[in-house]
């Protein structure tokens, strides 16, 4: 049977349980991705993706777990601290329901951006649309984009 098919069926039958604010461990500078993500985790119903629920963001960080299972994937640390779940349905059972692996992966994610950008403002941009976008971006654009614009606006308001 076809992953997509399975992984359908997984999110009608599995309601995910939300990942609750505040993640203990998460990295400072996500803490303004979760305010416009979700509001601190009050709002977590993000919109469905036509793909289904493994590309459809999740969380108080709108974390996608395809996203967060290629950063497991590349990770030795992670798949050495949560093992066995290479496997896509394994994984987006216990991403779902594990706040710990979910800000692992979270960690992960975004040290990877800081790593291979060049600013906070184009991690920031990678965040909301890819580090294939970024990187096409110019320096306008994502100076300009609203999610960075957002967040731009609450680290300076908080200094």
């Amino acid at each position: 049977m076809n992953i997509s098919i399975l992984l359908h069926l997984a999110a009608l039958t599995q309601q995910p349980t939300a990942v609750t604010w505040p993640l203990a461990g998460l990295s400072s500078e996500l803490t303004f991705i979760a305010h416009a993500e979700s509001n601190y985790g009050k709002y977590l119903n993000h919109a469905k993706h036509i793909k289904g629920p493994f590309d459809t963001a999740f969380g108080s960080l709108g974390l996608k777990p395809s996203t967060a299972h290629d950063t497991y994937i590349k990770s030795p640390q992670l798949r050495i601290k949560f093992p066995g779940l290479e496997d896509k349905g394994l994984f987006l059972n216990r991403f779902w329901r594990d706040a710990q692996l979910y800000m692992h992966c979270a960690n992960f994610h975004w040290y990877s951006l800081r790593k291979n950008t060049s600013s906070l403002s184009r991690a920031v941009f990678s965040w909301r649309w890819g580090l294939t976008a970024s990187r096409a971006a110019t320096e306008v654009t994502v100076d300009s984009d609203p999610y960075v614009v957002k967040y731009t606006g609450m680290t300076s308001a908080k200094r």
